[in-house]
């Protein structure tokens, strides 16, 4: 049975200090947080938060961790934990700018008492897309369309709105213990912001907001585009559709032909085509960040060289160790003729 828990936390702008002794099933702490000082002091939990605490600091793995974690590139994080059980040995766990692997969940158990979240922890995130949408009125008139994803982990929900002007509505709140996971997936995904190039067009506008423990919120913004989103966004929307498809009908915020879009500085943009007789699929590349699958082009064909129409199956982005194909061997798309898909394609010129 746990007696003493000792767990203090050094970094060059914050200090952490907590004392938890078990008395009769009963926690009782001192705590000193240079980030939370509304948390300093001296408590005692009541009976059923001991042993829920107790219950959920005896699922981490302290019997496989190592005494000692360094990092040759410290990163200013001095940590040290002591631990006394009753008819037990005393154990002493510390590290240097490195952790065991169950370090975010022995976080997570501490947060229950005293907040001492690391700085990568993800207390809530919203994203937002916005476009101007025209409706089908005898106006014609533009509307503001918006669609927000809000996870937020203290109330443990995922919130999913969408809005259309000022008379659509729809609000869906589901409240699941997957909150907590989904944001601790997103840590590691957007561990740092990027500075990502401008891009324009007509696709909706995002904003991502990030908001963590002591900092200032994360915000984000640009087009929907691939271009200009973090690079692991395909990750996270895969992520939240997992839990969200068996509830809620996606809509653009979750529409590949518009996050998967758009190349990134230092890529190739390369599009597979498929030619009237059918059969395989060919490598063209192009410059033309326009074209997405479903698009006729007029690209050159055999060793004649034929200008042929052919459909565009996919657009794929390769930096240039990842090519297919060598660029200076891989025939380029002339031009797009449209994207009529009832348009014959056995035109040549």
């Amino acid at each position: 049975m746990l007696e003493y828990l000792g767990f203090s936390r050094v970094m060059p702008t914050e200090l952490f200090i907590m004392e938890a002794t078990v008395a009769d099933g009963v926690v009782s702490v001192k705590a000193e947080s240079t980030r939370h000082p509304e948390a300093s002091g001296e408590f005692t939990l009541d009976a059923p938060l001991s042993r829920a605490w107790l219950r959920a600091l005896s699922a981490i793995p302290f019997g496989s961790w190592q005494p000692l974690y360094l990092d040759d590139e410290h990163s200013g994080e001095d940590w040290k934990i002591e631990i006394r059980e009753t008819g037990a040995p005393d154990r002493l766990f510390a590290g240097s700018g490195a952790h065991p692997p169950e370090w975010e969940d022995f976080l997570r158990v501490v947060d229950w008492i005293v907040p001492v979240s690391t700085p990568m922890q993800i207390d809530s995130l919203c994203v937002r897309i916005e476009r101007a949408l025209a409706l089908n009125t005898p106006e014609n008139a533009a509307h503001a369309s918006l669609e927000e994803l809000r996870i937020d982990r203290e109330t443990d929900t995922l919130t999913l709105l969408r809005r259309v002007g000022d008379a659509l509505e729809a609000v869906q709140t589901f409240r699941t213990r997957a909150a907590a996971s989904l944001l601790d997936a997103c840590a590691r995904l957007f561990r740092c912001p990027e500075t990502l190039p401008p891009d324009a067009g007509s696709a909706p506008r995002y904003t991502l907001t990030i908001r963590r423990p002591g900092q200032p919120p994360q915000v984000q913004q640009g087009a929907y585009t691939r271009r200009s989103l973090p690079a692991h966004w395909d990750a996270f929307i895969a992520q939240v559709m997992r839990f969200l498809s068996a509830y809620a009908t996606p809509g653009e915020l979750f529409n590949p032909g518009l996050f998967s879009h758009g190349v990134r500085p230092g890529e190739y943009i390369y599009v597979s085509v498929l030619f009237p007789a059918g059969g395989n699929t060919y490598f063209y590349r192009t410059e033309d960040d326009s074209i997405v699958a479903g698009d006729f082009v007029l690209v050159p064909a055999g060793q004649e060289n034929k200008h042929t129409v052919a459909l565009v199956e996919s657009v794929d982005y390769f930096t240039g160790d990842e090519l297919p194909l060598p660029l200076e061997e891989t025939k380029e798309v002339l031009g797009v003729i449209g994207k009529d898909l009832n348009m014959p394609t056995d035109i040549e010129f």
